[in-house]
């Protein structure tokens, strides 16, 4: 019964994206009706809470719930303290009472948090698209264009004809964060020691008296797909960060992965084969335990031979030539290397500094949808966009120290995959709210898992007012 009602309560949450302000309303009930004959009361509250985003009366009366619990398992402790029975006894139920307490203590903080940034912002996006009745034109119509629709593997061909007059930096770009991590060795990155979510790891295993890296790859492991497959999935930009390991550049994420040049040789091969797409490729984060001018330039030299001649020299800006002419004149791939002196003489590729980055470092949903809200306020915002770099908005949760100790315990995220499946879930709603408002997502639109979200439907969404 328990599995079959756990079942029934997350197919619930998963049916919210498709429903009117009233079936979901109904829905929060029905969640509710199912925590009755559920035992697994922390998955059902953070169920609860998740359901009602967007309705302050319902998370006040849960956060009135949890305190009440919260507090009621404080008092059992008190009473446990204070009671005749034997010292083993005692220990076991203040035990049992202290786990109670915290679960309802971090629930509760959900729960405020909540409320919290529905009161700070009264633009702050909803987690689940929009009511029927306020849908926009963007909504209704965007089976025009859909990832059902076109062929993901020649989107920008097939708008072609939308788009050929536009620069690079009116568009939205789909794209991956941590792009090669689909495959990883068992070797570490160089030095990873200091970091303290490497350290929750080491701590982590030697509680379950596993190996390091059964504990480390699920973490580091950020996308399922190579980067071929990623571009044919419709993804225009890539982040690969590149260590060298005394003998090759690799792609790196707490563990070593494939040879960069493994990784960048397919890219060239998928762009001439699709002779009107165009791509961003952004190598950074450059590390090594003995980095030399020597082994900087062996990496910017592999990139050249590579792309070379479909490169876009950053002799031009992204508002000097239209995406017709990037495709007419055959330089459709911008890459950016991360280390200016070992490029500052090779225009061919762009400098670090052309990719303006951010990301909310947070494993919380709510306060990443509203760390993104503002970047998105802020690049709105701005009297001119600039000429010779592009705003990044990345929806991903980073796992933090606390989500790795926390994996530990039943019904928490045991894998980074685990944890962009929740991120993923606001990614629709979020992007409805700002399309709404007729404002620009950003120029590149970084993602984890990208096959297992919405990304490519987004991307569609925001070429609508283009193509109407």
């Amino acid at each position: 019964m328990r599995n079959q009602n756990t079942f029934l309560i997350q197919q619930r949450k998963t049916d919210v994206s498709g429903m009117s302000g009233k079936q979901r309303e109904e829905n929060a009930q029905a969640i509710t009706d199912d925590a009755d004959h559920d035992p697994d009361r922390e998955h059902v509250y953070m169920l609860k809470i998740e359901s009602n985003k967007n309705n302050t009366q319902g998370l006040q009366k849960i956060a009135q719930e949890l305190n009440q619990k919260k507090q009621s398992a404080k008092l059992g402790i008190q009473e446990n303290k204070a009671s005749d029975i034997d010292d083993g006894e005692k220990e076991k139920n203040r035990s049992e009472l202290d786990l109670e307490k915290r679960k309802y203590h971090r629930l509760l903080l959900q729960a405020e948090e909540a409320i919290e940034l529905l009161k700070k912002d009264e633009n702050y996006v909803s987690l689940y698209p929009l009511q029927d009745d306020n849908r926009t034109n963007i909504e209704q119509n965007h089976k025009l264009i859909s990832s059902a629709s076109i062929n993901t593997s020649i989107w920008m061909e097939e708008l072609l004809p939308y788009i050929s007059h536009l620069h690079l930096f009116n568009l939205t770009l789909p794209g991956t964060h941590d792009s090669a991590t689909f495959i990883l060795t068992s070797a570490l990155s160089p030095d990873p020691t200091g970091n303290p979510v490497f350290n929750a790891f080491i701590e982590v295993a030697e509680k379950l008296g596993i190996p390091l890296q059964d504990v480390i790859t699920p973490w580091a492991m950020a996308q399922n797909r190579s980067l071929y497959e990623q571009a044919q999935d419709g993804m225009r930009y890539f982040d690969i960060r590149a260590a060298y390991n005394g003998t090759n550049w690799c792609s790196y994420h707490f563990e070593l992965g494939l040879p960069i040049y493994t990784h960048l040789s397919p890219l060239n091969s998928f762009l001439l084969l699709h002779p009107s797409e165009i791509m961003v490729i952004e190598i950074s984060h450059l590390a090594s335990k003995n980095l030399t001018q020597t082994n900087l330039n062996s990496l910017r030299d592999m990139v050249i031979n590579i792309f070379n001649p479909i490169l876009y020299p950053r002799i031009h800006d992204f508002n000097a030539t239209t995406i017709g002419d990037m495709i007419t004149t055959n330089q459709r791939v911008i890459v950016t290397l991360s280390d200016d002196t070992t490029i500052m003489n090779y225009t061919q590729l762009w400098y670090g500094s052309s990719m303006i980055n951010s990301y909310a470092n947070s494993d919380s949903l709510p306060q990443m949808t509203l760390y993104n809200w503002q970047q998105v306020l802020q690049f709105n915002s701005l009297p001119s966009l600039p000429t010779s770099a592009l705003y990044k908005l990345s929806w991903t949760l980073t796992p933090q120290v606390s989500t790795i100790f926390d994996s530990l315990l039943p019904h928490k995220p045991k894998s980074l995959k685990s944890l962009a499946d929740i991120g993923n879930s606001g990614l629709t709603g979020f992007a409805s709210a700002v399309l709404k408002k007729k404002w620009k997502l950003c120029q590149l639109l970084l993602i984890d898992f990208q096959e297992r979200s919405q990304i490519m439907q987004v991307i569609f969404d925001s070429l609508l007012p283009t193509i109407l």
